[in-house]
């Protein structure tokens, strides 16, 4: 069994007659996914998974449309270790999660520097949108501040980085 992590989008729920519209996790469409994970949701209709499967099953997910594998196993890994493309597309996924580059820019300079791989995923965190059915549909409020949300009195990343080893 390898280890990965990963942001992969929520879809519209596939319901049966009479249920009420909703969302989930693209991951719970596969039905023959035979893997252990844990998310927790950030910007962008997204989830950061930690996932446990076999390395054939890692290379599937992320295939999946909108799925993102990030290069790192570890949370102490350095981001500016990384090749300038990988960092790029590093911040490509925040941009498309709806962070802005001053706030990237802000946060972690042009190219990194000092970051590790678990500093980039608590700032990914840092923010979130409710979801609220509304008249059927689902939608999103303003982005609040997610920095303080707890599992388990643990930050989410850190429980993921407990649960799924």
């Amino acid at each position: 069994m390898a280890i990965a992590w990963f942001t992969v989008p929520y879809v519209p729920a596939i319901i049966t007659a009479g249920e009420r519209p909703g969302r989930e996790l693209l991951l719970l469409q596969q039905h023959d996914l035979r893997a252990q994970w844990s998310e927790v949701e950030i910007l962008g209709n997204r989830a950061i998974v930690k996932m446990e499967a076999a390395p054939t099953v890692l290379l599937a997910v992320a295939a999946l449309p909108g799925v993102y594998r990030f290069p790192f196993r570890y949370l102490k890994e350095p981001v500016s270790s990384e090749p300038l493309a990988v960092r790029l597309l590093l911040r490509q996924e925040m941009l498309d999660q709806g962070y802005t580059n001053e706030q990237i820019n802000g946060r972690f300079g042009r190219g990194f520097e000092g970051a590790t791989f678990r500093d980039v995923l608590l700032f990914m965190c840092s923010l979130w949108k409710r979801p609220f059915l509304d008249n059927g549909v689902i939608s999103f409020g303003e982005a609040v501040d997610g920095s303080n949300r707890r599992h388990k009195r643990r930050h989410p990343i850190d429980y993921l980085n407990r649960v799924v080893r």
